[in-house]
């Protein structure tokens, strides 16, 4: 197993889940697109609705990618655990040698 290129995936995955968070964290806006926002245009109002919904599916998005990072960075664990214990099962089994 190769640890180095375990540590460089956690960093991708790491630096990856950064990025999302700064974008991320801007959805949805606290203070909604009001049709006010459009002055006196026609479909003003409906217009500031489908920003709402833009806004909402993307929040939506985010929490899924976030969920999946989150999903990869405990398989990354649990592939380090199962490589420790691998390790230890197989030094424990193994005949000591003694130095002739």
């Amino acid at each position: 197993m190769n640890r180095e290129a375990l540590a460089k995936l956690r960093s991708a995955v790491n630096t990856q889940a950064g990025r999302l968070a700064t974008v991320g964290d801007g959805f949805p806006a606290k203070d909604r697109a009001a049709a006010s926002l459009f002055g006196k245009l026609g479909g003003a109002e409906a217009l500031a609705g489908a920003i709402g919904r833009v806004e909402d599916h993307a929040d939506q998005e985010f929490g899924t990618v976030k969920s999946r990072f989150d999903g990869v960075e405990r398989a990354i664990d649990t592939i380090e655990e199962n490589v420790r214990t691998a390790e230890h099962d197989t030094r424990a089994g193994l005949p000591s040698v003694e130095p002739v």
